[in-house]
């Protein structure tokens, strides 16, 4: 496979299960609105941005503002981190990075605070990221292409977009990076079974 200078991921459903630890705070959030989600949706949530989850579910989003900071208040709590769950291949992966030369980082529908509470939780160590970009340092989320150009910009790769990789398990990763102008794959994770990869390592052989 290419080797890439800089290799950007997707939190929620590529590097770390946070399907069950988000339920809660969806439930919440959906209910202000009225709104019961299926245990379908659940799933399907960690797919989409909260704008897109919003429109999924049939909410107006004028409400875009207060839904998302109720949800962004709400989601950094210590309970919602001790849920997050490991792939079989998260821990490692992580660890491999955190040892090698590789320039990597992470573009978040979530915010960076989360990201950073999360990696706390596990003992990862969120300084090894080149950067780390969450909901907080755009207007527009995926699938627009502003999350990646954001942390383009920040790891001073805007002019070396060729150089550079996104991996995610949604449609809204890979329309945002085609829309970024980098390359994309996607993995296989047990909500898409339509993934590139099956594996992060994978990205290495």
């Amino acid at each position: 496979m290419k080797k890439y200078s800089l290799y950007l991921f997707d939190f929620d459903g590529t590097i770390f299960d946070t399907a069950e630890s988000l339920k809660e705070i969806y439930k919440l959030t959906f209910a202000k609105y009225g709104v019961t989600p299926t245990e379908e949706d659940y799933i399907t949530f960690i797919t989409l941005s909260l704008p897109r989850a919003m429109k999924y579910k049939g909410i107006d989003l004028k409400y875009r503002k207060e839904f998302c900071n109720f949800f962004n208040s709400n989601v950094l709590c210590e309970s919602v981190v001790k849920k997050t769950k490991l792939y079989p291949d998260s821990m490692k992966f992580m660890r491999f990075l955190e040892k090698s030369n590789i320039k990597y980082g992470i573009v978040s529908g979530s915010s960076k605070q989360r990201v950073y509470d999360v990696l706390d939780y596990l003992k990862l160590n969120h300084d090894k990221l080149t950067v780390c970009v969450g909901n907080e340092s755009y207007k527009h989320a995926k699938p627009n292409a502003e999350p990646i150009k954001v942390a383009l910009k920040k790891a001073g790769f805007s002019k070396r977009k060729n150089e550079v990789l996104y991996v995610g398990d949604a449609l809204q990763d890979e329309l945002c990076a085609k829309a970024a102008g980098v390359d994309y794959i996607m993995i296989k994770r047990p909500h898409n079974k339509k993934g590139d990869i099956k594996s992060l390592f994978d990205l290495f052989k």
